[in-house]
């Protein structure tokens, strides 16, 4: 079934309880579909915490009985945030999976990812396939129907194909997926996620064409839940307030805003007052630059410095020009990841302040 934008939107109009509803019935479905073949994708990050909290404690909470022994899958990196690693190994019911390359041997045989995952797959694919799609929408031929720029014309980032260096979006697949993909092919286990359809656009145009549950026995089946799909950030965050759920320690405090920015610990308007995070407000992997140049205030690299010298020092510093097919290439090596000089690349062709991270 194809469902539209119209669709997505009325399901995240609705109440904070009609959404728990929903994300149970979801659930429930695919674990009867899938016979209680299942497992949670963990990642330690507060969506996760959320779903794992929704199956473990909401769930039996309301009477439910169905859902037994489904086990958190955590993928240990070595990109996450120590205090990521720490909380999520001490939950219950937790078990870890490693990816067979590290970051460093991800970097120097796939690339960089830049700017978004949707981009750089365009960038490695368009010089992969000349003429193909990637490569027209980097060249600006994609186009809506009735003439206007497409979504998908990525135009302003075709001078990232002239950089001397390797731009990829494998790193994800590579350090993560994949490992979660033997985990699955190992237990016969399939994945409940906790993603939000809010996230991307790449995550918004897959609920449009799957829904919140794709199955095994379905055409081209690879089955996969995201039961929180139709929840906002500030679902999220008002759900981690109203249960009192322990989250990583990095996230800071959740904290009330009004319009102007101000904080405040207790709810001094309505119920629905909009809340943030004091620490990071999306933790995944420590090194990740997808969407940073869009961040205001302080950058996640930013904080990084500040709050983990040690782990930005690895990732800016370092790295070597090397020869590879003829070309001079900038590589990481043991020193470092040698995003700076990346950085300092990306940032002659857009600005200086395009991605700020000193």
């Amino acid at each position: 079934m194809r469902y539209t934008r119209e669709d997505l939107k009325a399901l995240q109009a609705a109440t904070l309880d009609e959404k728990i509803d929903h994300s149970l019935s979801i659930i429930e479905i695919f674990y009867l579909r899938e016979h209680g073949n299942c497992h949670i994708s963990f990642s330690g990050g507060k969506d996760s915490t959320v779903l794992k909290y929704l199956i473990e404690h909401e769930y039996p909470a309301r009477g439910g009985r169905l859902l037994q022994n489904i086990p958190s899958v955590f993928s240990d990196t070595g990109l996450e945030y120590p205090e990521i690693r720490k909380f999520a190994m001490r939950q219950e019911n937790v078990v870890s999976v490693r990816p067979k390359m590290n970051f460093l041997e991800v970097l120097r045989h796939y690339g960089y990812p830049l700017i978004s995952k949707a981009v750089s797959n365009a960038i490695v694919n368009a010089k992969r396939t000349p003429g193909g799609s990637r490569w027209k929408r980097m060249h600006g031929e994609y186009r809506r129907n009735d003439g206007g720029r497409s979504q998908f014309d990525y135009s302003k980032w075709l001078p990232l194909m002239d950089l001397p260096i390797k731009i990829s979006d494998e790193c994800c697949g590579a350090m993560k997926k994949r490992p979660m993909q033997t985990y699955q092919r190992a237990t016969g286990r399939y994945p409940i996620t906790g993603t939000t359809a809010a996230e991307s656009v790449l995550r918004t145009t897959w609920w449009i064409g799957k829904g919140c549950n794709t199955f095994s026995d379905s055409p081209r089946g690879k089955a996969k839940s995201n039961p929180l799909s139709a929840w906002l950030e500030q679902d999220i965050l008002h759900y981690i307030k109203r249960e009192n759920i322990e989250i990583c320690s990095v996230y800071g405090d959740l904290v009330y805003t009004d319009a102007d920015g101000n904080e405040y610990e207790e709810n001094p308007f309505s119920p629905d007052a909009p809340m943030r995070c004091t620490g990071c407000e999306r933790t995944g992997c420590m090194f990740c630059p997808f969407g940073a140049h869009l961040e205001k205030g302080e950058t996640r690299f930013q904080r990084l410095r500040r709050t983990h010298p040690r782990q930005y020092e690895f990732m800016m510093g370092g790295g070597e020009w090397i020869q590879e097919d003829g070309k001079r290439l900038w590589m990481p090596n043991k020193r470092g990841l040698g995003y700076a000089k990346v950085f300092d690349m990306v940032n002659g062709i857009y600005g200086e302040n395009f991605y700020r991270y000193e």
